[in-house]
Formats: C-alpha cells, structure tokens, sequence
C-alpha cells in the first residue's frame, strides 16, 4: 500500500461520505491493518478505529449521529497521529 495511515484517513474523510467510510472499516481496514501495523507507531492508532468502528451502528446510517461519529473517530485518529512525534510517524 503506498499510502501511509494518515494519509489514508485524510483521503477517506476528504473522498468518502460517513457510509462509505464505515464500509471501509467493516471489509476493507481488516487487511489494511496489517500493513499499516508494520509501522508500530500506528497500533495505538489503529486499536482506536478498529474498537470505534465495531460499535457504530449501520442501522443508524442516514442520521446526524451516525454521521457524527464517523467522521468524529476519523479526525481523532488523524489528531492522534498528528499528535505523535516526528521521528515516531511512518
């Protein structure tokens, strides 16, 4: 994969609607994982989306909830990535 974690979660937040976005995490991030898990400083990060994203709810999909917390856990992910430190960041 060519992108980096933050970068991917800067492309899902800029490219995809909130549905889209939890699609992602429910087939695709499970393979995604592993190759951003290379990098050990995404792990915490990576734990983070994977526990958040297990308990939102599709059901609730076209709602402003919904849409506010998907798009909530992505721009604390990114803040958490942004938040490490230079030398620690793949």
């Amino acid at each position: 994969m060519e992108k980096n974690l933050k970068e991917k979660l800067l492309f899902l937040k800029e490219n995809c609607n909130p549905y889209e976005i939890n699609e992602y995490f429910a087939f695709e991030f499970a393979d995604d994982y592993d190759v951003f898990a290379q990098d050990k400083s995404n792990i915490e990060v990576l734990d983070y989306l994977n526990d958040e994203f297990i308990v939102i709810d599709v059901d609730y999909s076209h709602t402003d909830e919904f849409d506010s917390k998907v798009r909530g856990t992505i721009d604390e992910a990114i803040n958490m990535l942004s938040c490490m430190p230079s030398e620690l960041v793949g």
